[in-house]
């Protein structure tokens, strides 16, 4: 018998030494996804463009793109914890739902 538990049995928390191809693929494809679903929240948070600055480029008010960047932000951690088997509501705070994605992202490293 050994006193290791599986997570260290299988390297759960052992990242991998030099960076995967394959890693940088999904990452690649993480972010066209998040762009295509998710357009001024994964603007705002990948590509650090601040929200006057994409109210500008797309020609809509501040207030407007905050509304949609609070929209999308909520779509993204309500469909992120669905994938994670988490039983989203919809009637849930955005406290709550940051917490739980919280939860859900700690329990994945």
């Amino acid at each position: 018998m050994s006193d290791e538990t599986v997570d260290e049995l299988v390297g759960f928390d052992n990242e991998p030494s030099e960076p995967s191809h394959e890693t940088e693929w999904d990452n690649q494809m993480d972010e066209a996804r998040y762009l295509r679903k998710y357009p001024t929240f994964a603007r705002n948070i990948l590509d650090g463009i601040s929200q006057p600055e994409l109210a500008n480029q797309l020609g809509v008010s501040l207030p407007t793109v905050e509304r949609r960047i609070r929209g999308e932000k909520r779509s993204f951690l309500t469909d992120t914890l669905r994938r994670a088997n988490l039983i989203v509501e919809g009637d849930e705070t955005m406290d709550e739902l940051e917490e739980a994605y919280g939860y859900v992202t700690k329990v994945r490293r």
